[in-house]
């Protein structure tokens, strides 16, 4: 970004890359003219809030639930069971399977595939898991599976609703 010339691996770097003009192929072709590197990479380490004092609100109401942890790719893992009774949802696991469902949306204990409320199939960041005899799931389960409108964590708060979407 100053000027400097970088000469490390682009791989996981923050760039603007500017383009000249494109062929009319489909699809288009184009090589790069410049490249920034905005962020290398090892200045990149996350930050991420403590999950400790978390306060859960589900539809509007604080309830109580075992408290959430980071889980593989940074994803906030949340009990499912007391979410999901907060919601008024059925929630089905057989522990012999490792499969369940919650919500209209299905899912399995390891893999990171979900069945979605509109049948179609979702990938999300994080596969369920069972700790201490808890189920855990994907904070972002809530929205991507089973089609609520808000699933976030903001100031200590996870809030969970199907109010008007935020962001």
């Amino acid at each position: 970004r100053d000027g400097t010339v970088f000469d490390g691996e682009l791989g996981g770097c923050v760039l603007a890359v500017y383009y000249g003009a494109t062929t009319r192929s489909i699809p288009a072709q184009a090589t790069p003219s410049r490249v920034v590197v905005l962020a290398p990479a090892e200045t990149l380490s996350p930050e991420l809030p403590e999950l400790t004092d978390i306060a859960y609100v589900v539809a509007g109401t604080p309830i109580e639930a075992p408290a959430p942890f980071y889980g593989e790719a940074n994803a906030v893992m949340v009990p499912l069971r007391q979410l999901a009774d907060a919601l008024h949802w059925d929630v089905q696991f057989d522990a012999t399977t490792g499969k369940g469902s919650a919500g209209g949306a299905t899912f399995e204990i390891g893999s990171r595939l979900y069945g979605t409320v509109d049948a179609a199939e979702a990938q999300l960041n994080a596969a369920p898991a069972l700790e201490a005899g808890e189920v855990y799931v994907p904070l972002n389960f809530f929205r991507q599976a089973a089609g609520l409108n808000n699933a976030y964590l903001f100031e200590a708060q996870i809030v969970i609703d199907d109010e008007e979407a935020i962001g």
